[in-house]
């Protein structure tokens, strides 16, 4: 349900924000159940002029490889479904030619015994020795790879 309401509001505005408000507006009027919620990150690349728009909903942050190093990307912010009034803030990036962009499950992070944050910091970690090494991200083909509760994907500009 959540990805048809995304896809019929991203008709309407080119905004990521705009679109995840309308989205979580939609899914607070229809889940019954306090307990249910989606988290979402939503982004727009211009591959014109490089400029990758982005919010997220509760969801981890991107992760951008670029000659600096490697950033996070996205705020934090409600999960969607939770409260219809939840503001979701836009934030844009100038991607080079190049720069690499890894988007992950909570699954990457969250898995095992250890600290999320600590997770999310070897990730960083790892792909930027990999983009020192020449390597785009490490998977074969820079596509997606799944690993149990687990997926990413890596896109390069």
């Amino acid at each position: 349900m959540t990805r048809y309401m995304t896809r019929a509001y991203a008709l309407q505005s080119g905004s990521p924000a705009a679109v995840l408000g309308e989205v979580n507006r939609a899914l607070c009027d229809s889940i019954d159940d306090p307990g249910l919620f989606v988290t979402a990150f939503y982004a727009v690349l211009d591959p014109a002029t490089g400029l990758f728009s982005h919010a997220a909903a509760g969801h981890w942050p991107a992760l951008l490889a670029h000659s600096e190093g490697v950033a996070t990307v996205g705020d934090r912010s409600l999960a969607l479904g939770i409260s219809a009034e939840a503001p979701y803030e836009e934030g844009h990036v100038r991607m080079e030619r190049g720069d690499g962009l890894l988007l992950y499950t909570d699954g990457l992070v969250e898995v095992g015994e250890g600290d999320p944050m600590e997770q999310l910091a070897a990730v960083q970690r790892s792909l930027g020795r990999r983009r020192a090494r020449g390597r785009s991200c490490g998977w074969k083909g820079c596509t997606r790879r799944r690993s149990g509760a687990a997926a990413a994907a890596c896109a390069t500009t």
